[in-house]
């Protein structure tokens, strides 16, 4: 999906669709290009700046992200908190996440974040590390979206995932938060007796299977476990 903006909204201050400009063929018109973003920025007017930052093709460059950056840092300081989200998804490539995890960690501002890091996840494959899918679960478990919850694991746990996934200190993160059941399809469970992700410790798994069974139920399969 193309990160280039539509059309200029209230926020910054346009009057009119932004023209397609020519290209710079020359240093000096390299730098013309530079000011004038400079300037746009400066009065705000960054869906009149965009168009200056694409290649020859259209395509966005890292200058793109650079005038998303500083539009999302001119609707966060005006408190647009989910304005600013939108621009800085537009960013995932270039702009380093834990920029805006940690604004949104600062404000406290969980549905946001949540967003940013299901964007972070869809289209940035290996930008997204295993600390921030356990951020992400986290964001899941404290909203309680149990739905949301189980379609993410499904999709973490599927082969070829496209993204880093600890299954250890997700199933942690899981069984912490109470969603045992969760724990359990994040551990991919084939029976009680071995787990289908190696490594994960008998200790996490005994617990999960306890609590994700009940307290005696889960107690007399643990004990029938461990005769075989």
């Amino acid at each position: 999906r193309s990160i280039v903006a539509g059309s200029a909204n209230a926020h910054d201050g346009a009057t009119g669709p932004a023209s397609s400009p020519a290209r710079p063929s020359a240093p000096s018109e390299e730098m013309d290009v530079a000011s004038r973003i400079e300037g746009l920025c400066r009065r705000h007017k960054y869906t009149h700046a965009v168009p200056l930052t694409l290649d020859e093709v259209g395509e966005p460059t890292a200058a793109t992200a650079t005038v998303y950056r500083r539009y999302g840092d001119y609707l966060y300081g005006r408190r647009d908190y989910d304005g600013a989200m939108t621009q800085y998804e537009k960013t995932i490539g270039h702009l380093a996440p834990s920029y805006v995890i940690r604004k949104y960690l600062e404000a406290q501002r969980i549905h946001a974040l949540t967003t940013y890091l299901e964007r972070l996840h869809e289209v940035g494959g290996e930008l997204a590390t295993p600390d921030h899918t356990t951020l992400l679960l986290n964001c899941y478990t404290k909203l309680r979206d149990a739905e949301k919850l189980s379609a993410f694991v499904d999709r973490a746990t599927a082969p070829g995932a496209p993204f880093g996934f600890d299954h250890e200190t997700a199933i942690g993160v899981l069984s912490t938060a109470g969603y045992h059941e969760h724990a359990l399809q994040a551990l991919g469970l084939n029976d009680f007796r071995e787990p289908a992700r190696p490594g994960v410790g008998r200790r996490i798994l005994d617990h999960t299977i306890y609590h994700a069974l009940g307290g005696s139920t889960g107690h007399a399969c643990l004990s029938l476990c461990k005769l075989h």
